[in-house]
């Protein structure tokens, strides 16, 4: 019993303190746990780089994270960015740059970096920074910048700091850059992985660029390196965007194959491949499999299926699926409409078709 006693109450003192040490938004009475000179300089420290953080327009709040307070949160994207605070000034300054509305010219960038990085920089901190630059749009001439000021400089880059940067890219549809940095990993002998690659494939999927696409999934095999669901996704839809229906089956037929999972981007990237190509009755059959796949269909999965049956003219399959979208409770949206009334008509269905265009003005939705 008196064991049992003391248990209850180390459980207790453990919650109590664990509690005492929690942060929430603005709020700092965890600092006041700090004792003595520990207490002011903590203190002090993160006054300042509080201060600093919103002076640059950041919306920042400190949380505690290993021992250390870390700034977590700044406007502009780089939520979650945590940075270990070893010295104040490099702190300071590497906040400065993560809090940044502006992108920054080259000689204010790399007086900013020779400044905060020291002779012999944790990778751990420049892969933060970049990742933090990455993530935000605006900054990623920034961060293409700083990925070249390391270089330069000589210190060690691995494949998240490169991984950081192409996915900076692939957002922002600059899939030519995204290839020169693919391009520079291969020969400062840094290898590439399915992340990096899956990113540049994002960014090529974006333009319909196809071919590259069908050329980084040809070196992802040459490395051993597994097509995964999201490679073989931006792959299809690159071959989906480019009209290159018999690309994208051919990958689609490749992902069954090597048993690779389907999801819902995967069946609407091939189906909408086949209806583009006038192969609409694969793109039903397609259709078809997903209940057997167990993958769940959306909007514009049956937007794909209903301009399939529009390119085939089987109209009465197109009105069987807009009521099935009504019975999965799915709301219909002027493509949906648009598909259904064409099947309609060119089935010659005109009452059908007055029906659904009436249907579509009680949805609020304008004709065009």
């Amino acid at each position: 019993a008196f064991l049992c006693h003391v248990m209850v109450f180390a459980a207790a003192a453990v919650i109590v303190i664990t509690l005492l040490f929690r942060t929430n938004g603005d709020s700092t009475h965890g600092l006041d746990l700090c004792m003595g000179q520990k207490h002011a300089r903590c203190k002090s420290r993160w006054t300042s780089t509080l201060a600093t953080a919103r002076a640059a327009g950041a919306n920042a709040v400190q949380t505690r994270s290993h021992g250390r307070w870390c700034l977590t949160s700044c406007q502009g994207g780089t939520e979650g960015i945590r940075l270990a605070v070893k010295d104040d000034s490099t702190q300071q300054v590497l906040d400065s740059l993560l809090c940044s509305r502006e992108p920054l010219q080259a000689p204010e960038l790399f007086a900013s970096l020779d400044q905060a990085f020291p002779a012999d920089p944790d990778p751990r901190i420049s892969t933060l920074l970049l990742s933090g630059l990455a993530r935000r749009g605006q900054a990623l001439d920034t961060a293409l910048l700083a990925l070249s000021w390391h270089s330069f400089k000589g210190y060690e880059l691995n494949y998240y700091h490169y991984t950081a940067v192409v996915d900076a890219c692939a957002k922002a549809g600059k899939w030519m850059k995204a290839l020169e940095i693919v391009s520079v990993m291969a020969k400062s002998s840094v290898e590439s992985n399915t992340i990096t690659f899956g990113a540049t494939m994002n960014a090529c999927e974006k333009v319909g660029n196809w071919k590259n696409a069908l050329q980084l999934v040809s070196a992802m095999e040459k490395r051993r390196l597994e097509c995964n669901t999201i490679t073989c996704n931006a792959a299809i839809s690159s071959c989906e965007k480019s009209g290159e229906w018999e690309k994208a089956w051919q990958l689609f037929s490749e992902m069954a194959d090597s048993r690779t999972d389907f999801d819902t981007i995967t069946f609407n990237a091939a189906i909408s491949a086949l209806e583009k190509g006038g192969e609409w009755q694969k793109a039903l059959q397609l259709f078809s499999l997903i209940v057997q796949c167990i993958v769940e269909s959306n909007a514009t999965t049956f937007n794909a299926a209903i301009s399939a049956c529009a390119k085939g003219e089987e109209w009465n399959q197109a009105l069987q699926l807009f009521a099935e979208m009504a019975r999965n409770e799915m709301q219909p949206d002027t493509i949906t409409f648009n598909a259904t009334i064409s099947a309609c008509e060119k089935g010659g269905e005109w009452n059908n078709a007055l029906y659904l265009l009436s249907a579509m003005t009680q949805a609020k939705l304008e004709p065009n």
